[in-house]
């Protein structure tokens, strides 16, 4: 596989993640509940909790009169700023311009076992579904 295809699909993976985190979080916010998730091993639809504190939050802005698409927009763009921030020092770490714990260094190879090049952290804004 193309190297670069390789990096990228890395990228696009992690800024899948954050985006599912990121609505997760906020499924609870905007509706008080989990979402439903069809279950691959059933075949059948199961309601996910929510995370506490979504739940938590949304009490809290029912309560103050600020639960509204204004509000919630904001919230989603701190907190999805605030994930892509923890994934951009990681990948700094392992282009070797940050450092992990203890200095643990990785490699990241492909299938076919080619080392990729070390550059996530400078491409991963560039992999951003909302930047496309």
């Amino acid at each position: 596989m193309d190297k670069h295809r390789v990096e990228y699909a890395i990228l696009r993976t992690i800024w899948r993640e954050i985006d599912h985190s990121v609505e997760k979080n906020l499924h609870g916010v905007r509706e008080g509940r989990g979402q439903t998730v069809n279950n691959p091993f059933t075949g059948e639809e199961t309601e996910m909790s929510a995370p506490a504190a979504s739940l938590v939050l949304r009490e809290k802005l029912e309560h103050t009169g600020a639960l509204n698409s204004g509000v919630l927009d904001a919230l989603r763009a701190v907190i999805r700023d605030a994930a892509a921030s923890a994934a951009f020092a990681v990948l700094s770490a392992v282009d070797y311009e940050g450092a992990f714990e203890d200095g643990v260094q990785i490699e990241i190879s492909d299938t076919d076992g080619n080392k990729l090049d070390h550059c996530f952290h400078e491409l991963f804004d560039s992999a951003d579904p909302e930047q496309a």
